[in-house]
């Protein structure tokens, strides 16, 4: 994982570390074997071995604050990807994943001080086979949103 001296840096440094650290040695029900923080939804994830879990950064946006600074909140999207082999295996996967991706999600909502919360959004399951004769995969997605400050002044180098 790459140091950042950003406050949005270190936000992301720390989504994509605590979701790595998702591990059945810690409580959680899954092992996750990837974290791709390049993914975009609708992105070809099949192949990859699983659990997978991918990150896109949205959109974040500003408001102003009176003097030098702006709030900003920053907009993720999860997508976790799990194995079962009938459609009642992965919808237990699904759920598990998403009681861990809440759990890891929430034990650091101010992401290393970098941020003021962390709020889950919403998060929509599909268990249906993604491919006929492939594997049998079941996806989570779940977007939630890291608010924190920041100066709204250029600094000169």
């Amino acid at each position: 994982m790459t140091v950042s001296s950003t406050a949005r840096g270190c936000i992301i440094n720390s989504v994509c570390g605590a979701l790595a650290d998702i591990c059945r040695a810690d409580g959680f029900h899954h092992n996750v074997q990837t974290v791709d923080r390049l993914w975009r939804p609708n992105q070809d994830a099949i192949a990859k071995v699983r659990p997978w879990i991918g990150i896109d950064i949205g959109l974040t946006r500003f408001e102003h604050e009176a003097g030098e600074g702006m709030r900003a909140e920053m907009d993720f999207t999860l997508g976790a990807y799990v194995d079962g082999a009938t459609p009642e295996e992965r919808e237990k996967a699904i759920s598990d994943m998403e009681d861990d991706l809440i759990v890891a999600l929430n034990k650091d909502i101010f992401r290393n001080t970098s941020a003021a919360n962390t709020i889950i959004v919403d998060s929509e399951a599909n268990e249906s086979e993604l491919q006929g004769t492939g594997p049998k995969v079941g996806v989570l997605n779940m977007r939630f949103l890291v608010t924190y400050f920041r100066s709204s002044l250029v600094k000169s180098g």
